[in-house]
């Protein structure tokens, strides 16, 4: 089974004007409410400012001329796959006792810039808050907006020296498990572990980024349907705990449930618990009556939430819980 992300939500593509065009100057511009400034001489008519994304999805269009050779990549095009690319906080390289990367310092600031690559001939423009890079040539697909963005792999590369590795897996896991609809495209895309090794092969083989994917990648799993999945993961093994299935599926009272993390030799399982199953009242409800059933069906399950792995305290009972489990239980089929 794989898992359908939610898209991204984009309007309707703004229109973008010259500053001649609009007839006012950019002073005027500046003050009017539905017009926003997408680099210097060009503004959109659109009633919000512009996100990284919106920008970067304009820029690549109105900086080329027919037959453009630019894409949107980097944070701007796993944004927009929806791609798990967000900022680790420290505890979590304090869980896994790994080095958090002093390079992660710019991750805000270059978040808010529009990344573009080019291939062919390169690209002199300089303007404020936009990155230009050549294209690794993984070849692109078409994006939102009649624009074109690059292969997830390559966006993947660029921003791996500004991620930690844990986010590197967790990245991973969901290009292998997702099947990828590009907003505004109705297209959609598979990458399985094959997929991205054939792509990593035709990448710099000394490059510190592509190896630092290639090195994730051997830690990453199919069937992972979350960022706080793959830390749960990462957490359990890091401890010493048996490698765990992801999403096993159940067949409970003519119902099927997907555990996240499951030791079926053992009917044991860990459930990650987000912010979704809190704010969701009927979530909620529906969620505990599940694990009664599971429960009464001679499952053990162990409910998280972030502070248990946040907390050094919590984090610990609950995985000498699941040891203890997983190595006294003895389940009869």
């Amino acid at each position: 089974m794989l898992f359908q992300q939610q898209p991204l939500k984009l309007g309707a593509r703004p229109v973008v004007l010259r500053t001649v065009e609009t007839g006012k100057r950019a002073s005027q511009l500046i003050a009017h409410a539905g017009m926003q400034r997408v680099t210097r001489g060009l503004w959109a008519v659109h009633p919000a400012p512009l996100t990284p994304v919106e920008r970067a999805l304009l820029l690549q269009q109105h900086l080329g001329a027919p037959g453009s050779t630019l894409a949107v990549t980097g944070f701007n095009a796993l944004d927009i796959l929806r791609i798990p690319v967000g900022y680790t906080e420290h505890w979590v390289h304090q869980s896994l006792r790994m080095p958090c990367p002093r390079i992660m310092q710019n991750f805000s600031g270059e978040r808010e810039s529009a990344h573009l690559c080019w291939s062919g001939g390169r690209i002199q423009s300089v303007a404020e808050g936009i990155k230009f890079s050549k294209s690794l040539g993984l070849g692109t697909f078409a994006g939102p907006w009649d624009s074109r963005i690059a292969h997830p792999v390559e966006a993947l590369v660029v921003v791996a020296p500004r991620l930690s590795h844990w986010r590197i897996v967790a990245c991973l896991d969901a290009m292998m498990s997702w099947q990828f609809t590009i907003p505004g495209t109705g297209v959609t895309a598979e990458l399985p572990r094959a997929v991205i090794e054939e792509c990593l092969s035709h990448l710099p083989p000394h490059s510190l980024a592509v190896n630092a994917v290639r090195k994730a990648l051997r830690e990453s799993q199919e069937s992972c349907f979350s960022a706080m999945e793959t830390l749960t993961r990462m957490i359990a093994l890091h401890e010493g705990l048996p490698p765990p299935q992801l999403n096993y599926p159940v067949k409970v009272n003519g119902r099927t449930f997907y555990l996240d993390l499951a030791w079926p030799e053992f009917k044991v399982a860990v459930e990650y618990n987000g912010r979704v199953h809190a704010d969701e009242v009927d979530q909620y409800r529906d969620e505990m009556y599940r694990f009664a059933l599971l429960r009464d069906s001679g499952w053990d399950v162990t409910l998280l939430v972030k502070d248990d792995l946040k907390d050094p305290g919590r984090r610990r009972k609950w995985v000498e819980r699941v040891r203890r489990a997983t190595s006294s239980r003895c389940v009869a089929f």
